[in-house]
């Protein structure tokens, strides 16, 4: 009895040891799996590392790429806007300036538009009290009236100016209709209905060429005959007080070559008409 007391006690603390030696190391293994599990879950709080994700919220620095908004840097672009600065080619429009020097160039070939205009600057001013600028001609300085000639007023030519002389030119076909030259320097206007004389008394020493190579000297008006043309006077400042190359029986366009080769400048009176001879 004795021994097996003895032996029951024995063996009772050897399994209480062996349970408690097995609760010893099962609680070991358990802090170390716990502790190494709740480590692996801190790694999981890796996974806050994955929080790094946040860093993904770096991706939000990918709004870094907001750094691309940056880009609104690109909005430098606007630096492209800069390009406002290609609105500096507005300054190109300076370039259209140019083209104001064109039109200018454009003023002395409306001088040479005429077909008659040569080289010739507009420096001077012509008017009429028949008609204005671009309007329509008066039935009487047409074939459909009594066919005289306007009043016709200009201002003084350029230093140099030694004589007038004046052209009438249908600008649609470049028919010569009237050229009047040698008109004293002194002299600003011609009268209406002035003579239809190869050599003029007034203005003195002034002459006239021949519309159509006849004996008929002096002005011929518009004669369209139901068609709308243009027709433009002109008067020119002369160098010379005598063009000597030409004479009462000098063509029209001999007339104007000689006119247009001695000018220093000119003024022009422009108007149209579709007159119809009754």
């Amino acid at each position: 009895m004795t021994r097996f007391g003895a032996a029951s006690s024995f063996g009772l603390v050897i399994a209480f040891g062996v349970v408690a030696c097995s609760s010893g190391a099962g609680s070991g293994t358990d802090a170390s799996g716990t502790a190494g599990s709740t480590a692996g879950t801190i790694g999981s709080a890796g996974t806050t590392g994955n929080a790094g994700t946040t860093g993904n919220g770096g991706t939000t620095g990918s709004g870094g790429t907001t750094g691309s908004g940056g880009t609104t840097g690109s909005g430098g672009t606007t630096g492209n806007g800069g390009t406002t600065g290609s609105a500096g080619a507005t300054g190109s429009a300076g370039r259209g300036g140019a083209t104001g020097a064109g039109g200018a160039a454009g003023t002395t070939a409306a001088g040479g538009s005429s077909g008659a205009g040569g080289g010739a600057a507009l420096t001077l001013t012509l008017t009429s009290p028949a008609f204005t600028d671009g309007m329509s001609f008066p039935a009487d300085n047409t074939c459909a009236g009594t066919n005289v000639s306007p009043e016709l007023d200009w201002t003084a030519g350029p230093v140099g100016t030694m004589s007038y002389a004046i052209v009438l030119t249908d600008m649609t076909n470049n028919l010569i209709h009237w050229v009047i030259w040698d008109i004293p320097s002194t002299v600003r206007s011609l009268p209406a209905m002035l003579a239809a004389d190869a050599m003029l008394a007034s203005p003195a020493g002034a002459r006239q060429a021949s519309y159509n190579g006849t004996t008929s000297h002096g002005y011929t008006g518009p004669c369209p005959s139901g068609s709308l043309h243009t027709y433009q006077f002109q008067v020119h400042a002369v160098s010379a007080a005598t063009l000597s190359s030409l004479s009462t029986t000098s063509t029209t366009m001999a007339a104007r070559t000689a006119i247009l080769a001695a000018s220093l400048g000119m003024g022009t009176l422009t108007g149209t008409s579709s007159a119809t001879k009754p």
